[in-house]
């Protein structure tokens, strides 16, 4: 958010505050320019293409050097364990349908889709 224009209490996450006119619009159209232009110290959006999970809303960035040793330590089947192991723990509702989809649930909400990362990462 753009502490400028907006205090942190009445940030809500809407689209509305970084399009147009919003009070976050100009810090986000400035990260596209540096993103774009690959300038933007690591900074990037990794859900900028809805792909069917997470939306691509302007204020999901992902820093590139802390994301890549994030996914370099944790690979596919230690994330698949991990969920597995707290949902069971927290006795998760609808704990068997989301086993029965855990690629689709994977696809979606947990893999970022490297097809739409800046050609620099």
């Amino acid at each position: 958010y753009d502490a400028v224009n907006q205090r942190l209490v009445d940030v809500e996450l809407v689209p509305s505050e970084v399009q147009g006119s919003g009070p976050s619009a100009l810090l986000h159209n400035a990260l596209d320019s540096l993103i774009a232009n690959n300038d933007s110290l690591g900074f990037y959006r990794p859900y900028s293409v809805d792909v069917g999970g997470i939306a691509p809303e302007r204020w999901h960035l992902s820093f590139s050097p802390a994301s890549s040793i994030y996914e370099a330590i944790l690979s596919e089947e230690a994330s698949l364990n991990y969920l597995l192991d707290m949902w069971a723990k927290h006795k998760l509702p609808l704990y068997d349908v989301l086993l029965k989809n855990i690629e689709i649930v994977l696809k979606r909400y947990v893999y970022v889709d490297t097809l739409n990362r800046p050609s620099w990462l």
